[in-house]
């Protein structure tokens, strides 16, 4: 997997931001990176992302049956970059989504 960018002095690739996430957490043999744009993250970005994608990445995980894969897709959109995890979890239901 992916290797521990930590702070940084230049910019990284969103794939390898993505990578090094998925390296972070206990599933990753589950987790597939897919990216359509070869982006960079700007320097300071960096480390924050990539906690963020592996707290994202552990949830899907850990909530999600055992074995079934769970997929990350970057891709440009107007604003930026979007990461998409998409897993088989549980889910939120209605009550839980409007307090969110």
């Amino acid at each position: 997997c992916g290797g521990w960018l930590g702070r940084r002095q230049t910019p990284a690739n969103v794939y390898d931001v993505a990578r090094s996430a998925q390296g972070r957490i206990k599933g990753f043999g589950r987790v597939s990176v897919h990216a359509q744009v070869g982006a960079q993250v700007v320097s300071k970005a960096v480390e924050p992302l990539a906690v963020v994608l592996a707290e994202l990445l552990d949830n899907a995980t850990a909530y999600s049956a055992p074995g079934t894969p769970v997929e990350v897709n970057i891709q440009t959109v107007p604003t930026g970059i979007c990461f998409i995890v998409d897993d088989a979890g549980l889910g939120m239901d209605q009550e839980t989504k409007d307090r969110a």
